[in-house]
């Protein structure tokens, strides 16, 4: 609690999530898995996503310690070997801090993982998390490691999303805004991909080295939705209120 309220972080666009899975490997049917945590970090240079850090842990302080190893620059001997395929889908289903996430969130994500099912897509990861802002464009999602938000998604778009093929206009009324950008620059990155199609996707950007080294902005911790365990996620900055539905 206290590292997720240290102002340091979040003067430097830190942002602390929860989140959870229905898919997440258990040693068995009784007990949860180990927590785990994903870091997504700023890059430094031309990049077109954040870079992904995964790791393992045995209970929550020792998710701390990691983090605080993290930030402090240290090695982590828990980091596992991260699929380069590796997508990370995250829908706000927090519907403590606002109904709308909770309506129209919870059964988006089942839709979603219901699609992941149904495509047999591994190298998706369809997660809940906690609260990210514009609850009252529900159901809002961040796609990671691109760093892209979208809200109001309707099952179409989600379609869209999720296979990127096909009209890629059809998805931008959804989009939000791609957070490895300042927030002025988010509606010009918007009209470029209108422009573009689905290959801007893939354009690289240039990104000056963090502030705050050796962070970026994203952290993810993270456990399975079963059990006593919690979790704790950060990301980048929030879209520009120009971009917002």
């Amino acid at each position: 609690q206290a590292m997720v309220s240290n102002p340091r972080y979040k003067q430097h666009g830190i942002r602390f999530f929860l989140i959870s899975d229905d898919e997440t490997p258990r040693s068995d049917d009784s007990s949860p898995s180990q927590p785990r945590v994903l870091i997504f970090q700023q890059p430094k240079g031309f990049a077109a996503e954040y870079e992904a850090i995964e790791l393992q842990v045995s209970t929550l302080d020792e998710a701390a310690i990691a983090l605080q190893r993290y930030f402090a620059g240290e090695p982590l001997p828990q980091a596992l070997t991260r699929n380069p395929l590796r997508r990370d889908l995250f829908i706000c289903t927090h519907g403590q801090y606002h109904k709308c996430c909770g309506r129209y969130g919870y059964p988006f994500y089942q839709q979603a993982q219901q699609l992941k099912q149904q495509w047999d897509l591994p190298a998706l990861r369809i997660w809940q998390v906690s609260h990210i802002g514009g609850h009252r464009f529900a159901p809002t999602l961040i796609d990671l490691p691109q760093g892209r938000y979208y809200g109001r998604l309707s099952a179409d778009g989600l379609k869209l999303l999720i296979r990127q093929q096909g009209d890629w206009r059809s998805l931008l009324p959804y989009y939000r805004g791609w957070s490895l950008l300042p927030k002025s620059m988010q509606l010009l990155e918007r009209q470029h991909w209108q422009t573009k199609g689905w290959s801007w996707l893939a354009q690289q950007i240039y990104c000056p080295s963090p502030e705050l080294q050796p962070t970026g902005p994203a952290v993810v911790h993270t456990t399975p939705r079963r059990g006593n365990a919690r979790m704790a996620a950060a990301t980048s900055k929030e879209p520009a209120s120009g971009t917002r539905l």
